[in-house]
């Protein structure tokens, strides 16, 4: 059952990565797949499916070789729609897991994640501003730190020897 409740925070993440992106139009979003692998797609039908060979012959720079490759081997498994594809969290955000909310909704998805061993750690690049910056130390953190899910010291055992505590 813990299983389940995991998907339903991924599927309710998805839900809000979604409505966080829907300002992109088609032409943003196709320019945003061209950065990530290389190639335009600009007339291609939204009901093509898509596959590597697709993407065989990149006309410009990727922006992220790692990115291209995780997006083109999710392409090889999913073979989804150009319209599928344009909706991917890889494509219109990143290729990393993010938590769109308040601090509480920070919590929830990381806590949720960890129970569900989907997780074993994070890196925390609050968008926006110094403000959110603010929101997730002040907030996240000491609430993940009560919840026994993060680390409220290191202690230092000598040169490039740091070993973790409690």
């Amino acid at each position: 059952m813990q299983g389940a409740h995991a998907h339903t925070q991924l599927l309710g993440q998805l839900l809000r990565l979604d409505q966080a992106h829907a300002h992109l139009d088609r032409p943003q979003r196709l320019a945003k797949l061209a950065s990530i692998l290389g190639i335009a797609l600009d007339g291609l039908p939204n009901d093509r499916r898509l596959g590597p060979e697709d993407f065989a012959a990149p006309t410009q720079p990727v922006r992220s070789r790692t990115h291209a490759e995780l997006l083109l081997r999710r392409i090889a498994s999913d073979r989804p729609t150009l319209k599928d594809l344009l909706a991917l969290p890889e494509v219109v955000s990143s290729a990393h897991w993010q938590v769109i909310g308040t601090p509480a909704d920070a919590v929830e998805q990381i806590l949720a994640w960890r129970a569900a061993d989907a997780i074993d750690g994070f890196i925390a690049l609050p968008g926006g501003s110094l403000g959110s910056l603010a929101l997730f130390l002040d907030q996240v953190v000491p609430t993940l730190q009560a919840a026994g899910a993060l680390k409220t010291a290191y202690h230092d055992a000598g040169p490039g020897q740091a070993t973790k505590q409690g």
